[in-house]
């Protein structure tokens, strides 16, 4: 009797043209202090990956404690990056040293570390489907 009213339910939300919602939540850890904001990135594409303006979607999250959580709802089904920077003084950029290496709490999905320069997507990607949870440790 519930395969039944399972089957009922699915077969009537496509017929009303009703999808199933996907969602992202990103939670990050290691916030050295409760100061200024987290600025949370979300790439849908490899172009313009980490490119300011080139995100799917932009957050700004003040920071109230060590960690914090955010979620992207209504998410088309597919790859993501997500790429985050605590803006401890509130100027709205990720401030970095004389050879660009961030000087502000950073990371990326998959708690990608990199090396000797700025991640690809394919490194940070995630796949979306239904509810996903990631967490993000900021490198500081």
């Amino acid at each position: 009797m519930k395969k039944i009213k399972y089957t009922f339910l699915i077969g009537t939300f496509s017929i009303l043209g009703i999808k199933a919602q996907n969602s992202l939540t990103v939670n990050i850890e290691n916030i050295p202090s409760a100061k200024g904001n987290v600025e949370i990135g979300l790439f849908n594409s490899e172009k313009g990956f980490l490119k300011e303006g080139s995100q799917f979607i932009k957050k700004k999250v003040k920071v109230i404690g060590n960690s914090l959580k955010y979620t992207f709802q209504n998410l088309p089904k597919g790859n993501y990056a997500v790429a985050v920077f605590h803006d401890e003084n509130l100027n709205n950029k990720c401030d970095t040293n004389f050879i660009g290496m961030p000087t502000e709490g950073f990371g990326f999905s998959n708690n990608f570390r990199p090396k000797l320069s700025a991640p690809k997507f394919n490194q940070t990607k995630v796949f979306v489907e239904n509810n996903k949870n990631i967490h993000i440790n900021l490198i500081n």
